[in-house]
């Protein structure tokens, strides 16, 4: 492994704060996306490595060739191009395996895996990790799109990008009851789900805020809110526009991926993991 993801690694345990720093407390986790949070295990994608990293606690981390990762009851579940993989999370045995080469963000709890499938459709695909048939819970055709799945047991949260709409669904996978969460005249994103709270992003024309409410209630407040551009940069610097993007809950803590474009000769942009305290 390089010097630069061990570097990495360590920005975010210091930024967790599972590991000795004078600088603890910083909002800004690492360089990295798709963050998914189980206690105090973070997984996340790594920019440009084609890598996954898996943080235990701050006694260790294990390092996945995927683009893909989520953890979620005793399991980590992975893409890679290929296959879909569940794995028990303290021993690493294999659970579950799933040959699909147009599977991304999976998300996992004790009981199911769920996945995005790409195509002519997008598709979420659950599987019972006991053992049963795959099957399509929700699906949406072009131009629509349906965004990155979060679980808690049962419960499927996933945001739904449509012409006219923008919202958040939830899905009851032991009964199949569909339900709608957030809708409204903004574009409400990147759900996750925990202990019977919802996160996402909402996205207005001047502000992106990062959300946090009941799944019962329609409001929530506001843990972060930036712009969506920066103040007119200096003579001779490139203006700098914000996003934020997936996220993930813990107990304590929220994750959201930041993504900074600079506009210049070639835009450019990098993603960070901002981590934002559930005060």
């Amino acid at each position: 492994m390089g010097r630069s993801v061990l570097t990495l690694v360590a920005t975010v345990l210091v930024s967790l704060g599972l590991w000795p720093a004078a600088a603890r407390g910083q909002s800004v986790l690492a360089a990295g996306s798709d963050p998914s949070v189980d206690g105090t295990d973070v997984a996340f994608v790594t920019p440009g490595f084609g890598v996954a990293v898996l943080l235990r606690g701050g006694v260790g981390w294990t390092r996945f060739s995927a683009h893909g990762i989520a953890v979620g009851g005793r399991y980590v579940a992975t893409t890679d191009g290929k296959f879909v993989r569940v794995a028990e999370r303290d021993t690493g045995r294999e659970v579950l395996a799933l040959e699909d080469t147009l599977a991304a963000h999976p998300a996992v709890s004790d009981r199911w895996l769920v996945y995005r499938r790409s195509g002519p459709s997008t598709t979420l695909v659950a599987v019972p990790i006991a053992g049963g048939p795959a099957r399509i819970v929700a699906g949406a055709g072009l131009p629509a799109s349906l965004g990155r799945p979060s679980l808690d047991g049962s419960r499927l949260v996933f945001d739904v990008f449509g012409r006219r709409e923008k919202r958040i669904d939830e899905i009851d996978l032991t009964t199949g009851r569909r339900s709608t969460l957030r809708s409204g005249r903004h574009t409400f994103a990147h759900p996750s789900v925990r202990g019977g709270r919802l996160l996402w992003v909402e996205y207005g024309r001047r502000h992106h805020s990062l959300r946090l409410g009941d799944l019962s209630a329609r409001g929530g407040r506001v843990l972060l809110r930036i712009p969506t551009r920066s103040q007119p940069p200096p003579p001779g610097r490139a203006a700098v526009e914000r996003t934020l993007f997936t996220t993930a809950l813990g107990d304590d803590a929220a994750f959201v991926t930041q993504v900074r474009s600079r506009e210049g000769y070639g835009t450019s942009s990098r993603q960070s993991i901002l981590r934002v305290p559930l005060r």
